[in-house]
């Protein structure tokens, strides 16, 4: 049975992505107010990717107890790799449609290259460090599962020091830092996906609150350092950005245990079941935003600019996606087409 906290990291994490990709006048920087609030919804919901990777963690790490690894690769197929290739059709066809791609520069070979490297709808790239994710977690998975908590706990501690940590401050402080000293076993999105297992399986009540100040501390950091670097170049300045980036690991992991432990407190509320009702649709809407919001921006002429489009059209977008996908699925191989 699927935890309701995970659920529900499932479903706020994908309206942060929503939120995310509306709010892209963060990248185009200026010292109008419009700015400084695109800044701040860019460091608030910049956890959505990260809690992406730690869910599959979570979620994944003991399918060797429901499945074996042909089923689980099977599934993944069906469920991801699928649905990646269609739909990064769909973006050609729609891309093409808008003028963006033109037709008599395509070829098979040229096809094949966009969709691999998501030169055809950026957004997708996310699905290359997911399908990474999924061909590790066989090996992760095979840890005895009473060996886990120490092999993992190492793991996830020298992945964030050497991994994290030190290259932080290597490029905050200005000196060089031996890559090599990294381990490559957790590098990148991987670390996530082992932190996710052990925040969901183990108690952490004696450092959560030393996990919440860690992670407003990475907020600040992000939020604040961007705007002060930004505004002395003229320019969106990245220093303290970056998925992997410390910042980002601190918030990401204090929003993942905070919203877990209030989700467990107040599971029973029919408020939040009624969130978590939304997780089977997450995937979904994470393959159909992007086309409404463009959709929206060129029929209505947005003011990407304003509030009301950055705070509002997000819930907007979300409903009409769940919509679609309940109609889409009602039909024949549309399970296979929005999973």
């Amino acid at each position: 049975m699927r935890r309701c906290y995970i659920s529900v990291l499932g479903v706020v994490s994908s309206l942060a992505v929503i939120m995310l990709h509306i709010n892209g006048c963060f990248w185009e920087f200026s010292i109008k107010p419009y700015w400084i609030i695109a800044n701040i919804i860019e460091s608030v919901m910049y956890f959505a990717v990260p809690v992406f990777f730690m869910l599959s963690g979570a979620t994944l790490m003991d399918y060797r107890e429901r499945y074996t690894t042909k089923e689980y690769f099977i599934k993944r197929i069906r469920k991801t790799l699928i649905p990646f290739v269609v739909w990064n059709l769909i973006g050609l066809v729609y891309e093409i449609l808008r003028k963006r791609i033109l037709l008599e520069t395509l070829s098979l070979v040229n096809v094949g290259e966009m969709i691999l490297n998501t030169q055809i709808i950026g957004i997708y790239w996310f699905f290359i460090p997911l399908f990474s994710i999924y061909m590790v977690i066989p090996l992760f998975s095979a840890v005895p599962k009473e060996k886990r908590k120490e092999i993992f706990s190492y793991l996830a501690v020298g992945g964030f020091v050497l991994n994290c940590l030190f290259p932080f401050l290597a490029n905050t402080c200005n000196f060089s830092y031996n890559g090599g000293l990294m381990i490559k076993v957790v590098s990148e999105y991987l670390l996530y996906t082992i932190v996710g297992y052990l925040l969901s399986e183990y108690d952490l009540q004696k450092n959560r609150f030393i996990i919440y100040i860690a992670g407003i501390c990475g907020l600040c950091i992000h939020a604040i350092g961007t705007y002060i670097l930004s505004v002395d170049a003229g320019s969106v300045i990245s220093t303290y950005k970056g998925y992997n980036n410390l910042p980002c690991v601190l918030y990401s992991v204090a929003i993942f245990v905070f919203l877990k432990e209030i989700v467990k407190r107040t599971e029973k509320h029919k408020m939040v079941q009624w969130i978590a009702s939304f997780d089977k649709y997450t995937f979904s809407v994470y393959l159909m935003h992007y086309y409404l919001i463009d959709i929206m921006v060129a029929l209505f002429d947005m003011d990407t600019t304003g509030i009301i489009y950055r705070l509002v059209s997000p819930f907007i977008i979300f409903v009409i996606c769940v919509l679609i996908a309940k109609i889409v699925r009602k039909i024949p191989f549309g399970k296979y087409l929005l999973p």
